[in-house]
């Protein structure tokens, strides 16, 4: 017993020295603490790395969707002309005209293209050796009614009027000579049978109807040779421009031969293709006029005719329009058109910023807005033109955000 309480002591003061002297080196000691550390730190990240990108991912679509979302109240209220919203109330400001009742001409607005209405072929009537060209006679020549273009040797067509002449002499002599014998013939039988009728054959009436018919004969001949001497200098009886010539001096020509097309002046026009609505503007055509502008220049032009039919495939019409002066426009060229329609009376003109969907208009009634369709008489580019209506406090200019029948509004001062 004595032992063992003797030895109890002192082995365990020797343990606790022990353990003691063990924890004591300072090195074996923070390792292993900081290994402990890093440790349970790894196993910590490892368990909510997963939770992190989720956050991070979370985070990219918040700031996506800022970016990306619809515009607000606000945002639309601010790009709207003319509508104003009151920092007070709800109540939207809006901006409104009045316009007054008054006679509109609407005009019309197209693109045409220059043509000529007809060419004219160019053929000899009489045949024989050209002698002479003139300069206008050339492709691209003008040149003026009556004028020379082009000579065919005139000896032989000559010494056919002289011929023909002679004839024609010839047979007023004959016809002459015919009348005197008719008339001795007649006093001889008078003086042998006073009181008788003179017979036809005595008043020789078959020889002088024969020479008459003679004499017209040769009138006509010679009348048809002075036509071909004519006909051997080609002229044009009209102001035109030569397109196509394909003849030179010393050629010969045939009758009927062709050697160059060219056009009238006057036969230029242009079409423009324009629809029913804005041929309906146009009222009578004959009364309209118009402005072409082309090569920085303008030329006041009339409507000639419209077409008779529609285009089979764009259900176009088309109309025709003639240049007041003696302006020549290239053929071929495009030109932009106006016309001044038919006078409308009793109207509004309106900007397109009054215009809503399906051409209807928010008007404001009773401090509130209500939808109204006119009667739209034309669209042009200076906007529209309707037929006169009660708009009650005026007609909105501009887009309402949230426009709804019953909506109440609050017109601009400005517009007061």
């Amino acid at each position: 017993m004595s032992e063992t309480k003797g030895s109890s002591p002192t082995g365990t003061t020797d343990d606790i020295g022990g353990e003691i002297g063990g924890l004591t080196p300072k090195n074996e000691s923070s390792k292993g603490f900081f290994g402990r550390v890093l440790a349970t730190l790894g196993r910590f990240l490892g368990a909510i790395s997963g939770y992190v990108q989720i956050g991070v991912i979370a985070v990219l679509l918040i700031v996506t969707f800022y970016f990306t979302r619809a515009p607000t109240q606000e945002d639309i209220e601010a790009r709207s002309p003319g509508v104003v919203t009151s920092s007070v109330t709800d109540v939207q400001l809006v901006s409104v005209v009045r316009p007054l009742a008054t006679v509109s001409v609407p005009k019309v607005n197209a693109t045409g293209t220059v043509l000529v209405r007809s060419y004219v072929t160019l053929t000899s009537q009489v045949g024989g050796r050209v002698t002479y060209v003139a300069p206008s006679m050339r492709s691209g020549g003008v040149f003026g009614s009556g004028e020379e273009l082009l000579r065919i040797d005139r000896r032989d067509f000559d010494l056919n009027v002289q011929q023909t002449g002679a004839d024609f002499s010839s047979a007023q002599a004959t016809l002459e000579l015919r009348e005197a014998e008719r008339d001795v013939a007649i006093d001889n039988y008078h003086l042998l049978n006073p009181d008788a009728d003179v017979p036809t054959l005595v008043a020789k009436e078959p020889q002088i109807r024969q020479a008459k018919a003679q004499l017209a004969s040769a009138r006509a001949r010679m009348d048809s040779a002075l036509l071909a001497l004519n006909r051997s200098q080609f002229t044009l009886p009209f102001d035109g421009r030569v397109t196509e010539s394909t003849v030179e001096v010393g050629q010969y020509l045939t009758p009927g031969q062709a050697f160059g097309r060219a056009f009238a002046e006057n036969a230029v026009e242009i079409s423009v293709p324009v629809t029913v609505d804005e041929q309906g503007l146009l009222g009578n055509i004959k009364e309209r006029t118009g402005q072409v502008f082309a090569n920085g220049s303008t030329y006041p032009v009339r409507i000639d005719r419209v077409a008779a039919e529609l285009d089979q495939q764009t259900r176009f019409s088309r109309i025709y329009l003639q240049f007041v002066e003696d302006r020549i426009i290239p053929p071929g060229t495009f030109v932009e058109v106006e016309i001044e329609g038919m006078p409308l009376s009793d109207t509004y003109r309106l900007s397109e910023s009054a215009r809503q969907m399906n051409d209807t208009l928010w008007l404001v009634r009773n401090g509130q807005l209500a939808l109204f369709k006119p009667e739209l008489l034309a669209s042009t580019p200076d906007g529209l033109i309707v037929r006169a209506f009660d708009y009650g406090e005026g007609i909105i200019l501009g887009t309402i955000p949230g426009a709804r029948e019953g909506l109440e509004v609050q017109i601009s001062e400005l517009d007061l």
